[in-house]
């Protein structure tokens, strides 16, 4: 007479798969945090190199009307105003209004709303210096947290 010993057959235990999903489930979320984040980090990319565009086209404006330089400095919001829309710019002044209503247009474009924006054009000797601030974190305000491009030319 033989005698078969069976040994008992081996498997997974119901904890043991709870445990494999929970270890799958955290891998899961840290590949959504991550991609989440890098996400958030090209949108960043994104406008930086936006705003290194539109600080250089300032700067040429700039150049192309360098008797107006007064009057990109003081016009502060240029978003009410176009004068080619019913007249023509006939003088530098109104170049250089007609320059930032374009250039203003092309911000709103670019960055969410175009309203947490801050920008400044400021001259100091033969130098003229264009800063554009934006809101990245998107949380209504512009503070020092935000990122800023600034370039410092010569007309």
């Amino acid at each position: 007479m033989i005698i078969a010993v069976f040994k008992k057959a081996a498997g997974f235990s119901l904890i043991e798969v709870l445990v494999a999903l929970l270890v799958l489930s955290v891998g899961i979320l840290g590949l959504i945090a991550m991609e989440s984040r890098a996400l958030k980090n090209n949108q960043s990319a994104y406008h930086r190199s936006q705003a290194t565009i539109l600080i250089y086209d300032l700067a040429d404006r700039i150049r192309a009307n360098k008797g107006a330089l007064a009057s990109y400095e003081s016009i502060i919001n240029p978003s009410d105003q176009n004068c080619a829309a019913s007249t023509p710019c006939n003088s530098a002044s109104g170049m250089a209004q007609q320059d930032l209503y374009q250039w203003r247009q092309k911000v709103t474009d670019v960055f969410p709303g175009g309203t947490s924006v801050s920008w400044s054009v400021a001259s100091s000797g033969d130098d003229v210096a264009i800063t554009l601030r934006w809101d990245d974190d998107r949380d209504g305000a512009i503070t020092g947290d935000d990122p800023a491009f600034s370039t410092t030319f010569q007309p």
